[in-house]
């Protein structure tokens, strides 16, 4: 009798990774409980284009948190490209009757690529006070 070769199947991963540009600077919040907090808005473009040969930009919402969110209102701004990972939960909207589910992406690593070229001075500035 032949033996069956048993295939190794990779485990599911909930995971999103992206780069892409800030769309404006990122604004450091607190919440009531003194956690740190901020949204940002991440331009992505496609690797393809229209019929019309136009460009396809998704723009991408986070939250990031705590030391995260610390850091990219320190180093990033307008333009800045970045990098973002983390993975998605789904969170329930809406009421008993009408219950609405949607995704709600979670960042756990933030790194900061490039400064945008209209930047460059803010960026130096910025890179010298997070260096002391």
């Amino acid at each position: 009798m032949e033996k069956i070769k048993e295939e190794k199947i990779m485990n599911s991963e909930n995971k999103f990774t992206v780069i892409g540009r800030l769309t404006k600077d990122p604004v450091l919040r607190e919440t009531k409980e003194g956690v740190k907090v901020t949204n940002v808005s991440v331009a992505c473009e496609r690797d393809y284009k229209t019929k019309d040969g136009e460009k396809i930009v998704d723009f991408l919402e986070f939250t990031m948190w705590d030391k995260l969110a610390e850091r990219i209102s320190k180093i990033s701004k307008q333009g800045s490209l970045i990098f973002v990972e983390g993975y998605n939960t789904i969170k329930n909207y809406g009421t008993e009757e009408e219950p609405v589910k949607g995704f709600s992406p979670v960042v756990t690593n933030y790194k900061h690529l490039a400064y945008s070229l209209s930047n460059k001075t803010e960026a130096k500035e910025t890179s010298n006070e997070i260096e002391k």
